[in-house]
């Protein structure tokens, strides 16, 4: 195996080993296929011995149903030769019976072993390309994810992965088992009857080039719903990350829609896989049935004749008639079976092909040269340009030079936009210039290895970025090697330490998604913790205080420059107070230095930068911290027990849920089940004739043979022709139903999440990525078995009810034997199909794709951090923990599908050595025994068909239960509720006595919380970071509802309003606004989904964006999550979107915080015009100083309350001293 692996390898190598060179394709294939082997080039050592273990237990367990057709023909052929001797022919009988029954043991041990050895197989080979793969895919450069929607990753890793891991394991071993029992068979068939088996091989070539063209049809099908199913969980996924935005513009439907747009192409392509899937299996029965009538008439021909057996040179035997059709029959059986396999074979070819080609790609971006501790950290811009590689129109940089020397400082103030933060960038090497040079240390940055650069930079961001995981391991980020007392000076450096000890926690606490269970300022302090601890020789601020009150930003600015010291350091700031000490500046506009110099000769100069001074006036302060002891109060737990009850559910209770929500499909369900009825009933048909063309040959010769075998083949061509159309139908209309209940659970499933209140996403279980998971994944196992269930139960139930109808009318005792057995062989068919077993648990699944999503939707921290080996070592774990759960489970569906075919070996034998004594004893003939076996084991045959068609029926209901979980979940804030008043809403806002604590905290947040703000008037809201400022904007769009106390609107309790109509009439623009990806356009309309390009212009340019239309444009993809728009442009199209709903309510959350003083102030004389009702919350006192009211927050306490003039009269008051000094 070893030498055909390589050289598979090789050549598929070969083909891919650079990037422009295509992959070479299967001839008439329309996607890229590797070679089978090439699916296990990741196998090691152990792997091959599962391999010859499993191919060993494989053709073993292959080769025993062949001892079962000779054992069949050795059953008629005791009927022949001692019909008159009954003693004789019940021993012969029970001898065969005993035999079976060892076969059948036997059986189970080599089945066990060899679905073990090969899942464990696959699973060994899927951990291995998925470690491969995200490793590959989070060592990518910057510039690739411009291209590459990095939250697709997230679900693609799991879904290509997985179909890999099956493709190489159980799958292959099913359709190896098919094709060595199908050859041996062949083989077999020969040895009895040469004659016979050459009438046979008729069949052969037309149910090769029926499943052969089932295949290539079925690919294309199969690369567009993997494809679409990658684009639509980017949608969820991006979706439900942006839930308070997407609930603020009461956009749920648009974004649920524009999902639903993505999943359309998908039903057409299901219900097509689903009918070639059926078609395949109609063709089989075709020939079947048409086999059986030609070969009884041949060889009833042949034994009427007396013809010698070409393969014995005896004379021809009615035994070889029926042991050639079992022979060939159950070998074309055995290999369509197999078909669902070649489909996930090819499914795994597929997703190989796809992730070969990404692994393939030559992923250094970097040079060779590495950074040593002798490092000097001097830095030096020669001329440089820089354009995107996203957008090339856009001039990003032009001609940009300076040089830092070691240790210095150099600050870049500029208007947003400018190309700030793309300087930060490019030192960062996560783009290189397109003309000009960047150097570190007097060598072009190109020439480094970049991730030993950059562990000597330090960087803290505009937008933090934190992980799923503690504030500890956080800060542990930047430096892995450090001790727990270190991580604590870090904090203290940050001025971290008081907020993280008054947590529950403390260093433990888990900061949620993207840091979403703690706020802004909290989020940069812990980034700057993270970037101290590292100790770089280079140190980047870019906006690093932004997100922080005076106060804190005013210690933090006394630690940065004590780090600063002997550092060099790039402070990007629009804060002109955080750079006065900085020994240069830098001016940019447009991408080009204007000025250049020290703070106080720029500001002698009287130009840009003097003009940026006058306007913004930022000033630090020093505002004590509130000393009230806050009261704890009980955390709450009442929802996660109602989701946990939920999951408790009985599984037929759910089954019952599931299946009665198939109403909506009910023309293709009574179609489904009619074809299923009338397939059903052929099966015992078939085996009436099938048992009446024996009892022919036994009992007579001449015409009287021949007469009635030939009208018996009229009708089996009859019943070929009727099962080819009701099975294709069949197959048709449940895919038909599954793909219209996939398509509407997933739709509907989104849409239910995204009207969800946000207490419901704070929870840990309900992160992005776990939800998006369960979308794809888990409505996609519960489609299956809602119509697919009925139909097949249809076919069953006519089977049965059938041969029990014909059995019966021959002798009644048998038949109830008969009908006692047939519940194992049900359970047995269930328990051991592995045809539809999925390798890994949900549980672990959702870990994987949390941690894959967490660490490549912040890819820029992580390379920026050299924490690419982290991640993946974390996401081996967690597959590693997904490996041994797999091979626990091997076990238990190994047994079980050795026993599917015990029991089949077992039911036989105890039929034989039954019917064969009551026979013996005079209780019934030989011709009733016959007409009672095949009549029954041919309806049996419908429970095969069921186990090719049925889905994984125990998994869909595991899956119903983690789905309907969530959907069953009731909101407390419930958008999607038509109750509320609808009285038009002038803007008056109040707050009284307003207490809040966030769910699972003991914090309070709020306390006693009041204010009265009048319609058209303007509130501001300032205070220290984590004093509850953003709580008071959420509280406001009722994104939570006060623990106690009452918010008013208009004087109504705010719970009394409808709540789309409360969110029609209030904006909210939020610090780190959310874009989704796809246009300007696009985004804007998630405002207004009738809004016009004047109104989009309109808005935009009244937001000061004039700018970005020019840059942009409105069709320009904005990236996921606006990442081609910096923090500025970001806030300002938010800003406009809000604008287009002209609001009673304007919130503005730190919303203008990334923007340059002019355009602040230009955005705020636009505001005015626009006489909203205005609640702004800032650090910049310039902000909200004309504002009618403003209001001093600490620690949740509202300590001050009036407008500017009454504030800043209060003696030794907190505003006051903001304003002193900022004057």
């Amino acid at each position: 195996m070893s030498e055909k692996l390589n050289i598979a390898l090789s050549k598929y190598e070969g083909a891919i080993a650079q990037e422009k060179r295509p992959l070479k394709k299967k001839k008439d294939s329309p996607v890229d296929l590797v070679p089978l082997l090439a699916l296990y080039r990741y196998a090691k050592g152990p792997d091959y011995i599962l391999f010859i273990v499993g191919l060993i237990s494989t053709i073993a367990f292959s080769i025993l149903p062949l001892f079962l057709v000779i054992k069949i023909g050795e059953v008629i052929e005791a009927m022949t030769k001692y019909g008159a001797d009954l003693e004789t022919f019940y021993e012969k009988e029970r001898d065969i019976a005993i035999v079976q029954f060892i076969l059948g043991a036997v059986t189970v041990v080599a089945g066990w072993i060899a679905v073990v050895a090969f899942i464990r197989l696959g699973s060994n080979v899927g951990l291995r390309w998925k470690s491969e793969y995200f490793r590959t895919v989070i060592n990518r450069p910057i510039k690739w994810f411009d291209k590459h929607n990095p939250a697709e990753f997230g679900s693609s890793i799991d879904m290509d992965c997985n179909a890999i891991e099956h493709a190489s394991g159980e799958k292959v071993m099913l359709l190896l088992s098919a094709v060595i029992f199908f050859i041996g068979s062949w083989i077999l068939a020969a040895i009895i009857s040469l004659q016979l088996t050459l009438i046979a091989l008729v069949m052969v070539p037309i149910q090769i080039a029926s499943a052969v063209g089932i295949e290539r049809a079925s690919i294309h099908s199969t690369v567009i719903t993997q494809e679409k199913y990658k684009i639509a969980g980017g949608i969820a996924e991006e979706s439900l990350e942006g839930v308070k935005t997407v609930a603020s513009c009461n956009a749920q439907d648009t974004l649920a829609k524009t999902y639903q747009k993505e999943l359309e192409p998908l039903k057409g392509a299901t219900t097509l896989m689903g009918t070639l899937h059926g078609f395949g299996w109609s063709v089989f029965f075709v020939v079947l049935f048409s086999f059986c009538g030609a070969i009884y008439y041949y060889g009833a021909k042949f034994y009427d004749d007396g013809v010698e057996n070409w393969s014995n040179g005896e004379v021809f035997e009615p035994q070889y008639v029926i042991m050639i059709f079992f022979a060939c029959a159950m070998s074309s059986f055995y290999l369509g079976a197999s078909i669902p396999c070649l489909q996930y074979i090819q499914n795994g070819r597929v997703a190989a092909s796809r992730v070969a080609h990404i692994i393939a790609k030559n992923n250094k971006f970097d040079g060779y040269r590495r950074a040593e501790n002798v490092l000097k950290g001097e830095i030096e811009f020669k001329d440089v340009h820089f354009s995107y590689p996203s957008n090339r129109e856009v001039r990003i940089l032009q001609g940009v030079s300076f040089k830092v020397n070691s240790g210095q400082s150099l600050a870049i103030v500029g208007e947003t936009g400018s190309g700030k933060s793309t300087i930060v960038q490019m030192i960062e090497g996560f783009y290189y210039c397109d003309a000009g040079a960047v150097c570190i240390d007097g060598i072009n940055i190109r020439e480094y290895d970049l991730s030993s650069l950059r562990n000597y930079i330090g960087l803290v961001g505009q937008e933090p970025v934190l992980f799923n995981t503690s504030i500890k391991e956080n800060i542990r980020m930047g430096r892995l090697s450090a001790f727990d007392q270190e991580i604590y000076d870090a904090a203290a450096e940050a001025e971290a330490t008081t907020f993280i000890e008054h947590l529950e926690n403390k260093y433990e606490t888990y900061v949620g998604v993207k840091g979403s269970q703690i706020s802004g300022g909290q989020k940069q302090r812990i980034a700057i913790a993270r970037a101290m601890i590292k100790k770089p020789k280079i140190l980047l601020l870019d906006e690093a205080t932004s997100a922080l009150d005076m106060h804190t930003e005013r210690k933090i600015q006394l630690t940065l420059d004590k780090v600063m010291k002997g550092r060099t350091t790039i402070i990007v700031a629009q804060r002109l107070s955080t750079i006065k000490n900085a020994e240069r500046i830098i001016v940019l506009d447009s991408g080009k230095i204007i000025e250049e110099g020290t703070h106080s000769s720029l500001t002698e100069a009287n130009g840009a930068y003097a003009r940026l001074q006058a306007i913004q006036k930022q000033v630090e302060t020093a505002s004590e911290k509130s000393r009230q002891n806050l009261k704890q109060i009980k955390q709450h737990h009442g929802d996660v027990e109602q989701e946990k009850a939920t999951e408790d559910i009985d599984g037929g209770l759910m089954m019952k849920r599931i299946l009665s929500l198939m109403k909506n499909y009910v023309g293709w369900l009574l179609i489904a089940i009619a074809c299923a009825v009338v397939t059903g009933l052929l099966f015992p048909i078939f085996g009436y004739l099938f048992s009446d063309n024996i009892i022919v040959m036994l009992r007579h010769r001449g015409d009287d043979m021949i007469d009635p075998i030939r009208e018996n083949m009229y009708y089996l061509f009859i019943e070929a022709g009727i099962v080819f159309f009701t099975l294709t139908i069949l197959s048709a209309a449940l895919s038909r139903i599954t793909a219209l209940y996939t398509y509407d659970l997933r739709f509907q499933g989104l849409k239910s999440l995204l009207y969800y209140d946000q207490k419901f996403f704070d929870r840990p279980t309900s992160n992005p990525a776990t939800l998006s998971y369960r979308l794809s994944s888990d409505c996609e196992k519960i489609s299956q078995i809602g119509g697919p269930v009925l139909g097949l139960q249809g076919l069953v139930v006519a089977a049965l009810a059938g041969g029990v109808v014909i059995a019966t009318q021959e002798d009644i005792t048998l038949s109830l034997v008969v009908l006692a057995l047939i519940p194992f062989i049900i359970i047995s068919n269930a328990k051991g199909e592995i045809l539809q077993f999925e390798g890994l648990s949900q549980n672990d699944l959702k870990n994987t794709s949390a941690i894959a999503s967490d660490s490549l939707t912040n890819i820029k921290t992580v390379h920026s951090f050299n924490r690419q080996g982290y991640f993946h070592q974390r996401y081996i774990t967690a597959t590693e923990t997904e490996n041994l759960a797999v091979g626990k489970k091997a076990h238990g569906n190994g047994i079980m599908f050795g026993l599917r075919y015990m029991v089949l070996y077992y039911v036989w034998g105890i039929l034989a050595w039954y019917g064969a004594y009551r026979v013996k004893e005079g209780q019934m003939d030989i011709e009733a025994m016959l007409t009672v076996f095949f009549c029954i084991m041919f309806s049996s045959w419908g429970f095969m068909v069921v186990g090719a068609l049925v889905p994984d029926i125990e998994g869909g209901i595991e899956s119903a239960k983690h789905m309907f979980a969530v959907i069953d979940y009731k909101p407390e804030i419930n958008a999607n509720s038509d109750s509320g008043i609808l009285t038009p809403i002038k803007g008056s806002v109040s707050f009284d006595n307003v207490i809040f604590q966030y769910e699972g905290r003991s914090n309070i947040v709020l306390h006693n919380v009041s204010f009265k703000l009048e319609a058209g008037k303007t509130l501001g809201i300032t205070g220290t970071t984590g004093s509850g400022k953003s709580t008071i904007a959420q509280l406001i769009m009722r994104f939570y509802d006060p623990s106690a106390g009452t918010i008013q609107i208009d004087g109504k309790p705010i719970k009394e309003f409808n709540l789309k109509h409360l969110r029609h009439h209030i904006c909210w623009v939020g610090q780190e606004p959310i874009l989704f990806k796809g246009s300007l356009m696009y985004n804007m309309r998630l405002a207004r989904s009738d809004v016009t390009a004047e109104e989009v212009q309109d808005a935009i340019i009244k937001a000061q964006g004039l700018n970005i239309l020019n840059k942009y444009g409105l069709e320009s993809d904005v990236g996921l999550r606006g990442s081609k728009l910096s923090g500025g442009e970001k806030q300002r199209v938010a800003i406009a979107r809000a604008l287009l709903r002209r609001p009673k309510i304007l919130v503005l959350d730190e919303s203008t915080s990334a923007l340059d003083p002019v355009t602040e102030a230009n955005l705020q004389e636009k505001l005015k015009e626009e006489k909203f009702t205005i609640i702004a919350i800032a650090h910049r006192l310039k902000t909200i100083r004309y504002y009618d009211n403003i209001i001093l927050l600490e620690l949740g306490t509202v300590v001050e309350q009036g407008n500017h003039d009454t504030l800043v009269s209060i003696p030794n008051g907190y505003y006051r001293r903001l304003y002193q000094s900022s004057e």
